[in-house]
């Protein structure tokens, strides 16, 4: 009787680390074996955007979808992967309309993407004291405000060319090549993963 209840003990036990270690592998899985399915380059009349690197997790994939929306004129698009704030909806407004006006970028090429380490974006200088650029200012601001469960930093390196009529304007950013942090999380509501910060060029 002992011999038996030893046997079952041994199986059952068996059985818990075995399913145990399926949901592990599951997880990782989850985490390793995504896959960028999106636009690589596209061409919408005299606009353009060109992927040099692709992401590697759907927070990055967020941030690419912001490039590739507003070259799209998708606005409604560029509203979603956004929190519903008055000051998304005005900027994306403003968006189109100065689109409508002629101002605009109408180009993006994407040469770098990659999440930052805490110590990357959360450094203000570096160990030579110099300021760090990657440093995100007002991050803990944004956590508090939107109530961020998880949250990631992801830096863009990219080259934008304007119109001719934006360059006339005066444009804070003309043509160039920038680096840009982006804060990219979820919320307690949130179901996907959305931009709640885009940070200084």
């Amino acid at each position: 009787m002992k011999k038996m209840i030893l046997i079952l003990i041994i199986i059952s036990l068996t059985v818990l680390l075995f399913s145990c270690s399926l949901n592990n592998k599951s997880n990782d899985e989850l985490t390793n074996n995504y896959e960028y399915n999106g636009l690589k380059e596209l061409t919408q009349d005299d606009r353009s955007f060109k992927l040099e690197e692709l992401p590697e997790s759907y927070e990055e994939e967020t941030v690419i979808l912001n490039f590739i929306y507003s070259i799209l004129l998708e606005y409604n698009s560029l509203l979603d992967i956004c929190p519903d704030t008055e000051i998304n909806r005005i900027s994306v407004n403003n968006e189109e309309k100065l689109f409508n006006e002629g101002v605009y970028i109408k180009k993006y090429i994407i040469h770098s993407i990659s999440t930052l380490t805490e110590k990357e974006y959360g450094t203000e200088k570096k160990e030579t004291g110099e300021f760090n650029p990657l440093y995100y200012y007002g991050l803990e601001s944004c956590i508090d405000e939107f109530n961020l469960i998880e949250y990631k930093v992801i830096n863009v390196e990219f080259t934008q060319i304007h119109t001719k009529k934006s360059l006339k304007l005066g444009v804070q950013w003309g043509n160039g090549r920038f680096s840009r942090n982006f804060i990219v999380g979820k919320s307690g509501k949130d179901k996907t993963f959305k931009i709640y910060g885009f940070g200084m060029m």
